[in-house]
C-alpha cells in the first residue's frame, strides 16, 4: 500500500487524495461571489501532491472559462521557511497591479500564518481578502476569522490504508489505484 506517492506500486495499491473534487468547490464558491482574481500559494510541484494540486487548480480554473495567470501562483520553499514564505508570496501577490481578491493556500498552516500577517497590516479578512486553506485541521476553526478549508478525511484514509493492506495479506485483488474524494468546508474567512 502506498499512500500519494509517485513511486509506482508493482502488486498493491496506490492511495491518493482526490484534490480535484475539494479545490474545484473552493473555486466554484469563490467564483459565485464574483472572484475573478484567485491566487495559489503551492509547494513545491516535484512533490506529487503539490504538483497534483496546481493541476486541479488550473482545471478548476479553466472548467469555468477563467484564465490561468502565473503571476497569480507562487510556489513555498520550504528550505527558507514556508511560513514566512507564505507572508511574503502573500504580501507580493497583494502589491500587484490587479491583485488577487481570494487566495487558496496548499495547507491550513501557511494559510492561517498568512492571514495573522495580513491582520497585522490592517488587511481585513475576508473583505479585502478572502482565504481558503487545506486540510481541515483544529486550528483553522479557531484562527480569527475561522479558516474556510478543502478538508481531508484522514479517518477514512487511514481506514482505506488498513482494509486494502488486509485484502493484499489474504492474497485478495486490490485496485491499483484509490482516491478518496476531498470536500470544500465553508468558514468566515470567505466573502
Amino acid at each position: 500500500v502506498n499512500i500519494g506517492s509517485s513511486e509506482s506500486c508493482e502488486n498493491g495499491v496506490e492511495l491518493a487524495i482526490n484534490f480535484d473534487t475539494g479545490i474545484n468547490q473552493a473555486v466554484t464558491h469563490l467564483l459565485a461571489l464574483r472572484h475573478e482574481r484567485i491566487g495559489l500559494i503551492n509547494g513545491d510541484p516535484a512533490f506529487p501532491g503539490m504538483a497534483r494540486r496546481l493541476k486541479a487548480y488550473r482545471k478548476s480554473l479553466a472548467e469555468f472559462g477563467v484564465t490561468f495567470r502565473k503571476e497569480y501562483v507562487r510556489i513555498v520553499d520550504n528550505a527558507k521557511g514556508c511560513f514566512e514564505e507564505a507572508r511574503r508570496h502573500t504580501k507580493a501577490l497583494l502589491r500587484q497591479a490587479n491583485p488577487p481578491t481570494a487566495i487558496l493556500y496548499v495547507t491550513d498552516e501557511l494559510a492561517i500564518h498568512a492571514m495573522q500577517a495580513l491582520r497585522a497590516q490592517a488587511c481585513r479578512i475576508p473583505d479585502d481578502l478572502s482565504v481558503i486553506g487545506f486540510d481541515n485541521v483544529a486550528a483553522g476553526t479557531y484562527s480569527i476569522p475561522s479558516l474556510s478549508t478543502i478538508g481531508v478525511d484522514y479517518v477514512e484514509l487511514a481506514s482505506a490504508c488498513v482494509e486494502e493492506l488486509e485484502k493484499l495479506i489474504s492474497g485478495k485483488a486490490v485496485p491499483s489505484e484509490l482516491r478518496l474524494d476531498t470536500k470544500y468546508v465553508k468558514r468566515e474567512s470567505v466573502n
